[in-house]
């Protein structure tokens, strides 16, 4: 079931109090429909002599997700298309070839590798609308004129896809009975429909709906004004229906590329500890394609981070340290 671990919420349209209300039919997201995932994956192994063997293979993932919007972006933030309605699916698919040789050299020698590539979604959501309301009152020749400003507030977002593809390779090296070294590099680029230039800067489009139900990054629209006189009092009621779409490109589009050294120490059959150094390498975004000016352009990336109970920042211009250490002990009984 494709739906598992997400919220899936369906909007049902009040005309009299003019907002979407949330109805949950799957509020624990239990299997509900027939939107069922497909995955596949077949190996062939074989032998190289005396030196080793070798598998290759390859796998694909067929799936599908319930979408919380009725428009459907692509990974470049244009229209796809509208959906049939809210609770329409949208595919997420994906294959991958991948490759372990296994050598006896000197110990014992692995090396593995895989790349996939494919479309991931994005469901999208809309908000319950939130309700403000601001009351000015001003006399005017003995004259009460009261003006109450009701603004319901909804924050929407449209479901997408994006374009993906990654790889990783791996070298472990056994040194005898009781010491094994490994180096790994992985490379996940989430949305290959962005070149670094412009992430950060394409925002959701704008042409996504029409009406009451518009996306835009805020978009106000203003109902008809009714004017209730009582004697010397007149009040104006007047119901304002703001829409923000907050989707935009970000450090969710981000390509990583990271190193990984590690090493093992075997104390026995049962008993072993390994030490991990990775070293994260993100794309660098808001830099100057063009390296003779060395300009930098408006799109430079920063999110704040809490790093030990202090906010610091990570500027996505250039490589900054996110490196971590790891070290792990096993044992088995």
């Amino acid at each position: 079931n494709g739906n598992d671990n997400s919220t899936y919420n369906t909007k049902v349209y009040d005309p009299v109090q003019n907002k979407w209300n949330n109805s949950n039919i799957n509020p624990d997201n239990k299997d509900f429909d027939n939107a069922k995932d497909i995955m596949a994956r077949l190996t062939y192994s074989f032998k190289l002599g005396k030196l080793g063997g070798l598998t290759i293979g390859a796998h694909s993932y067929m799936g599908w997700m319930k979408a919380n919007d009725t428009v459907l972006l692509n990974g470049d933030y244009t229209k796809n298309k509208k959906l049939s309605g809210m609770g329409a699916t949208i595919g997420r698919n994906w294959v991958g070839v991948e490759a372990q040789c296994y050598l006896d050299v000197l110990g014992g020698l692995i090396l593995k590798g895989e790349y996939i590539f494919g479309k991931n979604a994005y469901t999208g959501y809309i908000s319950d609308s939130v309700k403000t309301t601001v009351t000015t009152s001003k006399l005017v020749n003995d004259t009460l004129n009261t003006t109450n400003t009701s603004t319901w507030s909804t924050q929407i977002s449209p479901a997408m896809t994006k374009n993906f593809s990654g790889f990783y390779i791996y070298l472990i090296k056994n040194i005898g009975k009781h010491h094994q070294v490994a180096f790994r590099y992985d490379y996940y680029d989430p949305n290959t429909q962005l070149s670094r230039s412009e992430i950060g800067r394409l925002k959701g489009d704008t042409v996504g709906h029409t009406g009451l139900h518009a996306y835009g990054w805020t978009q106000t629209i203003s109902g008809k004004p009714s004017v209730i006189t009582s004697g010397k009092n007149i009040t104006t009621n007047v119901t304002n229906y703001t829409y923000t779409n907050k989707l935009a490109s970000g450090s969710s589009d981000i390509a990583y590329g990271t190193i990984g050294l590690g090493y093992t120490y075997f104390f026995n059959e049962n008993i072993k500890i390994s030490i991990e150094y990775d070293i994260p390498m993100n794309e660098k975004v808001g830099t100057s394609l063009d390296t003779k000016k060395n300009a930098q352009v408006s799109n430079v990336m920063g999110s704040a981070v809490n790093v030990n109970g202090m906010m610091m920042s990570s500027d996505y211009s250039k490589n900054f340290s996110q490196n971590t250490l790891t070290v792990r002990i096993q044992a088995k009984f």
